[in-house]
């Protein structure tokens, strides 16, 4: 049978194969209600010829690529990993292909792929940027489609987020360490102008002041976030004239370098130096001896934001065109189909909601002078006496890091826990998990996707955050203190 695109199958051949009209085969093939022999004839004669839906002239008619892309700053890190598999679960059940970048944190890099919505090459965009400039503010607000931001963004930009609770979780992981013994207690940290570096030194410092500590820079280092940094920076601290016998560090990767510097130094870990680290990585357990961290979720803020993603897209859909493959296009609203914002996803406002992160890992090694046992879940948050001695207050003079103004994390005045929230870390009233939904078949992949049951559309023009509340996971790198530290003259060879 000819067809006329070149032999490639097409409505005009299916209706002729089914002997039904055209009109009949666009509305089975848009999911449009129809007789149930004509559906059965329409997709057997689909089937027979190899129909595909051309995913391109959907797109470009104003349809459905069925693809979403997710930009992160590292593929090597192993809590973007996570976020991949937690993304993927949600969206391959949608009948989403996701596509992976990784951005390597360049800023020019990440914009571009804000941009790149515009070409039509992906339906929507989550991404992960650990610097927000006003470059950043101005492409998300004129983004072509729906974005979801893991991380944190200013107060007014009008897209969903969702974010950790990086300065809690870091005056938990000093806490924790102080309440073991630690007195001198070291921060290797990220770049000071990217948000992680900065709200997780702010949570450090109002940690040493809540017990009484006072801040030394001498024991703060920065540096990239690496493996390798990581070493480099312990040696720097070795080098030093002053003497620590804990180390915090921003995150797995920094937590890992360093113990391999301390190690190879002769240090025993925990005895002479305790090592605690954030995130809780597959890199947590990789060494020896197992590093306690705190966990922010990684799996769980992937999860979310596809959760956040589809919500939009179904929104946007439910005042949709229908297009066939022969460039018909129909709109439900009686006219042409546009790009207005509605049409984009986009939203305007602020709301936040609350969830649970994942749970700590297995237990291994000493429970700590506080009581706390190996894999224990303390989601202890920053005291009033921490957050009225912080000289940093939430809204910076200066703006945010990377130049933006407004918030940087947390959703309270303080920026500690979300707003409205429960300080002790409880369960919030975050969105739920989704049913399972069956993958589309090739026939229905060029279909509007339906609303998902138990799952309410988005406030129009409000845009959502999801704070995930900070756990520690307690391991054998930060065993309370049994001997004094060695003197500084022979830590590093």
């Amino acid at each position: 049978m000819r067809t006329s695109n070149g032999g490639q199958p097409t409505i005009v051949s299916i209706a002729a194969r089914a002997g039904v009209s055209i009109a009949s085969v666009s509305r089975v093939l848009n999911g449009q209600p129809a007789r149930p022999d004509t559906v059965a004839r329409v997709r057997r004669a689909a089937d027979e010829l190899g129909y595909v839906p051309n995913a391109v002239a959907r797109s470009l008619k104003g349809g459905r690529t069925r693809q979403l892309t997710f930009a992160m700053p590292d593929i090597g890190n192993p809590v973007y990993v996570a976020m991949v598999r937690a993304i993927q679960a949600v969206t391959k059940a949608a009948g989403y292909r996701l596509l992976l970048h990784s951005t390597d944190a360049v800023a020019e890099d990440e914009l571009a792929v804000l941009r790149s919505l515009g070409d039509r090459t992906s339906d929507g965009l989550i991404i992960c940027p650990i610097r927000i400039t006003e470059a950043h503010i101005e492409a998300l607000t004129n983004a072509a489609g729906p974005v979801v931001v893991i991380g944190s963004l200013p107060a007014g930009v009008p897209v969903d987020s969702v974010r950790a609770d990086s300065i809690a979780g870091a005056a938990m992981a000093v806490r924790h360490l102080f309440a073991g013994g630690r007195r001198r207690i070291a921060l290797i940290n990220g770049p000071p102008d990217t948000v992680p570096g900065h709200n997780r030194e702010r949570g450090y410092r109002l940690a040493l002041t809540g017990c009484g500590l006072s801040y030394d820079e001498r024991l703060v280092v920065h540096t990239e976030f690496g493996i390798g940094p990581g070493t480099a920076a312990a040696r720097r601290l070795l080098e030093t004239a002053a003497p620590f016998d804990a180390v915090f560090c921003a995150n797995d990767q920094l937590a890992l370098g360093a113990a391999h510097a301390l190690l190879a130094a002769g240090l025993r870990i925990p005895q002479d130096v305790a090592v605690a680290g954030m995130d809780d990585s597959a890199l947590a357990q990789a060494g020896w001896p197992p590093l306690t961290s705190v966990d922010l979720g990684s799996s769980e803020r992937g999860r979310l934001a596809a959760e956040m993603l589809l919500d939009r897209l179904e929104a946007a859909d439910a005042g949709a065109d229908d297009v066939d493959d022969a460039g018909n296009v129909r709109s439900s609203n009686g006219g042409r189909g546009g790009s207005g914002s509605a049409g984009r996803g986009r939203a305007g406002g602020r709301a936040t909601d609350h969830l649970r992160g994942d749970d700590p890992g297995p237990d291994d090694g000493a429970h700590d002078s506080a009581g706390h046992r190996p894999g224990d879940d303390v989601t202890d948050r920053v005291t009033d006496a921490e957050r009225d001695a912080d000289p940093d207050p939430d809204t910076d003079p200066g703006g945010a890091p990377g130049g933006s103004p407004g918030r940087q994390d947390g959703g309270g005045r303080d920026g500690v826990g979300p707003a409205g929230g429960d300080r002790s870390g409880a369960a919030g009233s975050g969105p739920s998990r989704r049913p399972d939904v069956p993958t589309a078949s090739p026939v229905d992949a060029g279909r509007r996707p339906r609303p998902r049951p138990g799952r309410p559309q988005p406030p129009v023009g409000t845009a959502r955050t999801t704070t995930a509340p900070p756990r520690l996971v307690v391991r054998a790198s930060t065993a309370p203190a049994t001997t004094p530290p060695r003197p500084p003259e022979t830590r590093f060879a």
